[in-house]
């Protein structure tokens, strides 16, 4: 158990549920109703009402697995679902009926926690035994969750993972349902869900109706199954509650999801690499992808279709990394973070042990960065999907010469499913001429990298090819990595028959992998096994050093953070409220740079007389600020009110928020939320939405 004080209440905290019975006393000052001892059990409501997508978070809503996430989490399944004629992302949709609900398509996933299981002690006594080499840890690792992971799927219809919390100081093991049968209910257009695009995104006010429902479906005996017009709605041990008045500015408010990750324990050696080297890099190569993709989609509809999703996501991206560069480079983070590293120091100065596992920490995180940097120009290249795709399979042909517990995560027979999946809807999310016109452009740009950028094998490879202009002929033309059926071929072949392959895209990985990646890899691992044995010493010193906040690092688990509905000083001068409403839409409408959807504006004129407007606010709310503490992946988390109903989703942060993963500022970090009773009122005014408001009790 992670030592933790009230000091911590003040919105901070992503923290577990095994936590939260510790917190009852801060949480009744607070304002919440629910038991803590409640809130720390999963299996009980509302825990057990919320899910994993595996990369954002949802919640059920109805005893009929009718469930909520954001727009941006399932657009990808909206695009999957969409046709030529029928383009759900820009006109949006809604089933008339439970029967004309639409496939979310083959890699959908909804992961329902059953069981957390502490297994430190069975992965430590292994992986920080005396006799395990630093080059061996992180392979005696991955057998250990391996063999966890098994034991745990021997159940069907489970998915397991061994979590890490702190550097390696503990893990648990999480065993959830998968269901594998989604399908589409509802979505709002994306000139609702992305009301002021890139524009608004991260910003405050907003006006964003970013939230889509779907339903998950089982086999008749309700078992987790495979799509098939036979399978029946899924039944969840609980449901979600809907609040339909709302919250207040002041209120209480709590989220449950699944957040991603965070640094906030990592080093400030590591955060100033972040800021001075990864992400100038990554900024550049976001410009580039984003000005190719923005060409293309202005081609034609097809290639907009296409692009969408990844236009959107490169958007995002791009913004977030730029909020961070502001937010550290503008403001006391790094500083903060190097006087804590100093404090640190002083923690240790008197115990050998740590000192020098500091020391050593330290020396081994610099190697790693010099490796990354030196790497920069063949991740760009990996950023291509067809390469991405081939060296996957190449891969997949080698590890499949090993046992299965011996491979490396990913190349599992478990995985199997997944990569099909994802090799199935690649078509639907790439278009071959921007990724020609890309691979283009980062070979130019390799060609021009400086010495220490340029690797021996790709040169090699390009030399034997023609150079960089015969290489962009010969790949842009190759035909296997647009193949459906030829890519999925190639995950039932032998290491030998793979690498006697004629097509460019293999020959191109197969080079990267034998003169790259393996050697690489291998580095890579030592340095984690060194980092496996050295990051606890940190962690346990910062513990000792910042008292309440004990809470572990973000890692895809399930969180709860609490907070209230308020807004925050955004400089000398200037106060953003807490809630946004309808009239805001109307005013932004006004301006050149916004759109309002055909038809949005004249229903506002007409939205005074709805049940869904807050008599405090005297309209319909649309989105709401809370101090809640949530990041990457709470995108769909429930927003549930101080009696634990729901009220909203999580959506965004703020942009001042940006630099919050790796150092919480209570003044400013704020997370934006949709208000229920926005998508409230827009159901009532969609002709088919009566049925869906029945169901969510609206």
């Amino acid at each position: 158990m992670w030592w933790f004080g009230a000091s911590a209440m003040a919105g901070e905290g992503m923290w577990l549920p095994e936590q939260v019975p510790g917190l009852a006393t801060e949480l009744a000052a607070l304002g919440i109703e629910v038991p803590a001892d409640r809130l720390g059990e999963p299996a009980a409501k509302p825990l057990s009402a919320i899910a994993s997508l595996g990369f954002c978070s949802a919640s059920f809503v109805s005893p009929e697995g009718l469930m909520f996430s954001n727009l941006h989490c399932v657009e990808g399944w909206v695009a999957l679902a969409s046709t030529d004629q029928h383009n759900y992302l820009e006109d949006g949709f809604t089933a008339a009926s439970r029967a004309d609900e639409l496939p979310a398509g083959p890699s959908a996933r909804v992961y329902v926690l059953e069981s957390v299981e502490d297994v430190t002690k069975a992965v430590n006594n292994v992986v920080l035994a005396p006799t395990t080499a630093d080059a061996d840890r992180v392979a005696v690792l991955d057998r250990v969750r391996a063999g966890l992971v098994a034991r745990c799927e021997r159940a069907a219809g489970r998915r397991c993972r061994v979590a890490s919390f702190d550097g390696g100081t503990s893990y648990r093991l999480l065993k959830s349902l998968e269901l594998k049968d989604i399908r589409l209910v509802h979505n709002p257009s994306d000139k609702l869900g992305y009301f002021g695009g890139d524009l608004d995104n991260f910003e405050w006010p907003r006006h964003d109706a970013d939230y889509g429902l779907f339903r998950a479906y089982v086999a008749p005996n309700g078992k987790p199954a495979a799509p098939s017009p036979r399978n029946v709605p899924y039944r969840p041990a609980s449901w979600l509650t809907i609040d339909p008045s709302g919250v207040q500015a002041g209120d209480a408010v709590m989220v449950a999801g699944y957040p991603g990750a965070t640094d906030r324990t990592d080093l400030p050696e590591e955060l100033a690499w972040v800021v001075e080297t990864q992400n100038p890099h990554a900024l550049e190569r976001y410009a580039l992808f984003e000005r190719v993709v923005a060409e293309h989609r202005a081609r034609s509809p097809e290639a907009d279709l296409h692009l969408q999703a990844a236009a959107n996501n490169l958007a995002n991206n791009r913004k977030y990394d730029q909020g961070i560069q502001d937010n550290v480079l503008g403001g006391t983070t790094l500083a903060d973070k190097r006087a804590l590293g100093l404090a640190i120091d002083e923690r240790v100065a008197d115990d050998p042990v740590r000192r020098d596992a500091v020391a050593e920490l330290r020396k081994v995180i610099a190697q790693g960065q010099a490796a990354h940097t030196a790497s920069q120009s063949v991740d760009d290249l990996m950023e291509l999907t067809y390469l991405q795709l081939a060296h996957y399979a190449v891969r997949w042909a080698t590890e499949h010469e090993r046992p299965d517990r011996d491979r490396e995560p990913g190349f599992q027979d478990r995985d199997r499913e997944d990569l099909e999946a994802w090799f199935a809807e690649i078509d639907e999310q790439t278009w071959p001429p921007a990724e020609a016109e890309l691979l283009a452009a980062l070979l130019d740009r390799y060609v021009d990298a400086p010495p220490d950028r340029r690797v021996a094998a790709l040169d090699e490879w390009l030399a034997a090819h023609g150079g960089v202009d015969g290489a962009k002929k010969l790949l842009a033309a190759a035909p296997v990595m647009r193949n459906l059926d030829a890519r999925l071929a190639l995950l039932g072949q032998k290491r030998s028959q793979v690498e006697a392959s004629t097509d460019p895209w293999i020959g191109l990985a197969i080079a990267l992998e034998r003169g790259f990646f393996a050697e690489a890899r291998t580095a890579e691992r030592t340095r984690r096994g060194a980092l496996l044995r050295l990051r606890p010493a940190w962690i346990s010193a910062l513990r000792e050093v910042q008292g309440g906040r004990g809470y572990p690092d973000a890692n895809g688990t399930l969180r709860l953070t609490f907070g209230r509905v308020q807004g925050y000083r955004v400089r000398d001068g200037l106060v953003a409220t807490p809630v946004t409403g309808l009239s805001g839409i109307v005013e932004k409408d006004r301006r050149p740079e916004y759109e309002a959807p055909p038809g949005l504006v004249a229903a506002i004129v007409g939205a005074a007389g709805s049940r869904f407007v807050d008599p405090a606010l005297g309209e319909v709310p649309v989105n709401f600020l809370s101090d809640v503490d949530t990041t990457g992946g709470n995108s769909g988390s429930a927003t549930l009110d101080a009696s634990g109903r729901l009220v909203g989703l999580v959506f965004d942060g703020n942009y001042e928020s940006m630099a919050a993963d790796w150092q919480f500022d209570p003044a400013t970090t704020r997370s934006v939320h949709i208000d229920i009773r926005y998508i409230g009122w827009l159901l009532s005014g969609d002709p088919h939405g009566a049925w869906i408001l029945g169901e969510l009790g609206l």
